[in-house]
């Protein structure tokens, strides 16, 4: 009996969400085991005041484009540029899309805009594209190497789009972006997040066994059913005692958030978030450490 097989796993096949793992989108698993992707990790409050606070400042700057002639710098009035301090769309204010593409940067790691151009090849219109379903990949043009983009069905040249991004890899077209990169600082904070909201949701007691002469699993189901509603209850009214049986006794089986310094772990993932992003804690609202003298210096610096 002949039998042919494939190497390939069937039960995981390439899919379009494998590949966005591949370039670098989509969900990753952190070591804290809490998938990390750009939605969650913007609910970390560290991470969405450093991006919104980097994004609205470069987008609210000027932005004018020059280049170098024999007389000096001679500012380009034409063309892409004469887009950039306008509304580059009918739906998107010159502020609207740059703050956009800078959030999209600091995210996720690279931001895309199709240059719109009609016939005579003047520009009409500046569109984002969804990085999600864009493919960067490298062309040779008359032995030159470039890039070529290809969104959906539609492939763009270099020359038709703007590309940023915060940091490439060494082949220059994959990129490196600070929420993929750091995805276990990240996930450390949102672990850390989700632990002090079930602590408050339990009334700030840790996770406990009961013991006790239990004739009977169900029995036992049936008590620790009980002493989870008094907990609850407890909590609610406010009560600091609660009675057991004769022969019964509650022990705890975790960290308490005082064992487990809680309040230091936050404060030390906001410090590891302004490191990823560069930002004096103070930028990120931490005023733990900041003194007059230091904080006015470092807004300065910046």
């Amino acid at each position: 009996k002949t039998e042919v097989r494939s190497l390939e796993n069937p039960n995981a096949p390439v899919s379009a969400e494998n590949f966005l793992h591949i370039m670098g989108w989509g969900d990753f698993q952190s070591t804290a085991g809490v998938t990390v992707n750009i939605d969650n990790a913007l609910g970390v409050p560290a991470v969405w005041a450093a991006v919104n606070f980097i994004s609205g400042t470069l987008a609210s700057m000027p932005l004018e484009v020059y280049r170098t002639t024999d007389t000096g710098h001679e500012r380009i009035r034409s063309g892409v540029a004469a887009w950039l301090d306008r509304a580059v769309n009918p739906t998107l204010s010159s502020f609207a899309w740059r703050k956009y593409i800078f959030e999209q940067v600091l995210t996720g790691g690279r931001s895309v805009t199709l240059i719109v151009r009609n016939t005579a090849g003047v520009v009409t219109d500046l569109v984002p594209l969804d990085t999600a379903n864009l493919h960067v990949f490298e062309t040779n043009n008359g032995g030159f190497s470039g890039r070529g983009y290809r969104a959906r069905s539609q492939t763009y040249d270099a020359s038709e789009v703007i590309d940023l991004t915060f940091m490439l890899k060494h082949n220059q077209i994959d990129i490196r972006g600070p929420i993929m990169h750091h995805k276990d600082v990240i996930g450390m904070a949102i672990a850390a997040t989700r632990y002090g909201a079930k602590a408050f949701q339990a009334g700030g007691i840790p996770p406990a066994v009961l013991q006790g002469p239990f004739q009977s699993g169900a029995a036992a189901q049936r008590a620790s059913d009980d002493v989870a509603q008094a907990t609850a209850r407890l909590a609610r009214e406010g009560r600091p005692v609660m009675a057991l049986p004769a022969g019964h006794e509650l022990k705890s089986v975790g960290f308490s958030p005082d064992e487990m310094q809680l309040i230091e772990l936050q404060k030390f993932c906001v410090e590891q978030i302004a490191r990823i992003y560069s930002l004096p804690p103070v930028f990120l609202q931490d005023l733990s450490t900041g003194t007059f003298s230091n904080t006015e210096q470092q807004d300065i610096l910046l």
